[in-house]
């Protein structure tokens, strides 16, 4: 799937941007990994550029990903070559290594979570009955990852989620709780959660989150996307509103280019639909394609609005929502 992207993603440019008619695409393998060639006799560019250029950046953090490795060869006037190597036996991080703290005041509920992620090739390094001992359980066991309860004694979730990400940020907190409050959901992402996940989820759906996690996209249930989005669009300015990044807040403030200028009437309708909390399995069934084609166009839409993660478009059309509403 990576490399099929980084074909399309080079012979798009080449057609948009080389100035030929042509492009080569030579594919070659050996035994431990395939090589990708797309080359033109186009127009070319300046090396200091590429880093600005057409998406090189997602070509180039789409192949490492798996292990590979991504090179551009283009000289002005010369044409433009984008070589992707990858290795045969991609060479992502197994989930066998990932490290999960379960944190729940419930022995049984503890219980059961244990069984669940073994048995998806995930390892539990330890427990914890409230939000002090998930303290000094992360302290000690630095996991990849915590599932944190909300309600607890002693230290309820949500500040042992903010203690913890100002001792240890590179763990990741996702809140898994009864609560579908926003208030509560809105604390718990100003609290650095990941993710916020409720415990009604059937076992499938919360490993397939919790593996879209640890990919490194946010997980958020589906109904409570679509609060989030609902309670982002009541009013421009709700007080419960996350606070922007800087280039948010510069995109919003300078009146950026909408969306609806940048991007296909199919983005459009992909963008919203991630944005209301789909999977881009859900958002291919829906719409008859493939899920690979969705994502493809999730890798144009940040590319054209100069974004970085499927988290940042979601941010994006809740903050100029009502700025594209759509004619339906």
């Amino acid at each position: 799937n990576q490399l099929l992207y980084v074909i399309r993603e080079a012979l798009s440019n080449a057609r948009a941007h080389s100035g030929q008619k042509e492009a080569g695409v030579t594919i070659t393998y050996t035994e431990s990994s395939v090589q990708a060639v797309i080359a033109d006799q186009g127009i070319g560019f300046s090396q200091q550029n590429q880093s600005a250029h057409f998406g090189l950046g997602i070509m180039r953090e789409r192949v490492e990903q798996v292990g590979g490795s991504l090179e551009i060869v283009s000289v002005p006037g010369s044409g433009t070559s984008v070589i992707a190597k990858l290795p045969r036996m991609p060479g992502t991080e197994s989930m066998d290594r990932k490290r999960i703290l379960l944190v729940d005041d419930h022995p049984l509920f503890l219980e059961g979570m244990t069984n669940l992620i073994t048995g998806h090739k995930m390892q539990v390094v330890g427990t914890a009955r409230n939000g002090l001992e998930a303290q000094e359980k992360a302290r000690a066991l630095h996991p990849d990852v915590i599932l944190m309860d909300i309600e607890m004694p002693r230290c309820d979730g949500l500040e042992a989620t903010r203690r913890i990400k100002a001792e240890i940020p590179d763990i990741k907190v996702v809140m898994l709780t009864v609560s579908d409050e926003e208030q509560h959901l809105f604390d718990a992402l100003r609290s650095g959660a990941s993710g916020y996940l409720l415990k009604s989820l059937d076992a499938a759906e919360l490993t397939t989150l919790l593996e879209e996690l640890l990919r490194g996209e946010i997980s958020i249930s589906p109904s409570l996307a679509s609060k989030m989005l609902e309670a982002f669009t009541r009013c421009k300015a709700p007080p419960t509103q996350l606070p922007f990044t800087h280039s948010e807040r510069a995109q919003k403030e300078s009146g950026a280019a909408a969306a609806s200028d940048l991007l296909t009437d199919r983005q459009m309708e992909i963008l919203r639909m991630v944005a209301q909390g789909k999977r881009y399995k859900e958002v291919a069934l829906q719409l008859g394609l493939a899920e690979v084609t969705v994502k493809y166009h999730m890798g144009e839409i940040l590319a054209r609005l100069h974004l970085s993660s499927r988290r940042e478009a979601i941010r994006y059309i809740q903050n100029n929502q009502t700025k594209h509403v759509s004619p339906d």
